[in-house]
């Protein structure tokens, strides 16, 4: 596999850096364990490919940040307390609804490409979209009663 020039990956962490890094703080809702994650998976991505994706984020970029972003997360949710923060609901998901809800609702991913980054089949990833919706509109009803 051919080096990837320095300058390059600066330019392609720069493109992409905040976008990865959203995906991070939303799932985990901490910026330390984000940063990490966010780290990890540039880190895993850019010692597997052999050339830079500038135009769309690269759907396997935010797979592995997903990968080490689950490794760092409590996989026990407690129930949905009444908060001001959409960023505490969201973190209170469970871990795939949550990773799918981000995908979907803040990155703006198609079905098909949830499916890919999440690795999870699609009626799966429909299901859990259609999960996280009724999630949050019960947060708000919550809220707002």
């Amino acid at each position: 596999m051919p080096e990837l020039n320095e300058l390059e990956v600066r330019e392609f962490y720069s493109r992409w850096g905040s976008t990865v890094f959203t995906l991070s703080r939303l799932f985990l809702g901490e910026q330390e364990a984000a940063e990490e994650a966010t780290q990890q998976g540039f880190m895993n991505y850019l010692g597997e490919v052999d050339r830079l994706e500038f135009e769309s984020v690269p759907l396997r970029l935010l797979r592995k940040t997903l990968e080490a972003a689950r490794g760092n997360s409590s996989a026990v949710r407690q129930a949905f307390p009444d908060t001001d923060e959409m960023e505490d609901m969201i973190k209170l998901l469970p871990q795939n609804e949550r990773a799918v809800f981000i995908l979907r609702s803040v990155l703006d991913l198609d079905f098909s490409e949830v499916t890919i980054v999440t690795g999870l089949s699609s009626e799966q990833v429909h299901r859990l979209w259609s999960e996280s919706l009724l999630h949050v509109r019960d947060f708000w009803l919550k809220k707002t009663s």
